[in-house]
């Protein structure tokens, strides 16, 4: 509770009491219209607009607050809480942003990934790795009726590999930053016929720049052309 305090006066520039006042009136139900034209004697002077930006923050912290213990309880019940994880865990400001770090391990029992577990594949996959073994040596004599075949097996050991890759926090963050500097985002125009119709997107037609220099004002025409089919 200090946490989620603290950080409401931070946002809204006020001091701590008041937003322990302002918390305490909405738990008990009064709403900010009450609040804010009788009870300003108890948030010693908090406003209509700051008490509704309060109320607004107060919901999605604590939904993000709550999000944030099962999260951190799932992932010490994985044996996969690092201190490092453990650090962007609660260094993440959005839902958003805390649903992205933990998507990596969120249990997935039905997919591709844990199927080729369970039939044996995750030490042949380690193996593949650590070892630097050729695939195909690795996976001789191993045999499983929903995997008949090399190519099965490869395939089913890529999903593990995928998984693990996804895992590994520096990789991962190596691989934005990279993608942040180097991405191209590109439009072509679908067709010969759209050239018409979507000609108010023609600067577009034939269109590429660097991702981090893109203005925002262009990347929101260009999505709007795709969405109309007429870039591609």
């Amino acid at each position: 509770m200090t946490d989620l305090v603290q950080q409401l006066a931070n946002e809204l520039a006020v001091r701590p009491n008041q937003v322990e006042a302002a918390i305490r009136l909405i738990d008990e139900g009064a709403s900010v219209p009450f609040i804010a034209r009788y009870r300003k004697e108890v948030t010693q002077g908090l406003d209509d607009t700051q008490l509704r930006q309060l109320d607004t923050r107060l919901t999605y912290l604590r939904d993000l607050y709550e999000r944030r213990e099962k999260v951190i309880q799932s992932l010490q019940e994985q044996d996969k809480l690092s201190d490092d994880l453990l650090a962007r865990v609660n260094a993440a400001e959005t839902k958003n942003a805390l649903e992205e770090i933990y998507a990596p391990y969120r249990p997935k029992r039905t997919s591709k990934s844990f199927k080729a577990k369970e039939a044996g594949l995750g030490p042949i996959a380690e193996k593949i790795i650590a070892d630097q073994v050729d695939p195909t040596e690795a996976l001789a004599g191993f045999s499983h009726e929903d995997y008949p075949d090399v190519d099965s097996q490869l395939d089913a050991v890529q999903h593990i590999l995928i998984d693990e890759w996804a895992q590994n926090i520096a990789l991962t963050t190596e691989l934005k930053e990279i993608f942040a500097k180097t991405a191209v985002l590109k439009s072509l125009v679908a067709s010969e016929e759209k050239k018409e119709v979507g000609k108010k997107f023609r600067d577009y037609f034939d269109f590429s720049e660097n991702l981090n220099k893109l203005p925002s004002h262009r990347l929101l025409a260009m999505l709007r052309g795709r969405q109309e089919n007429v870039l591609g």
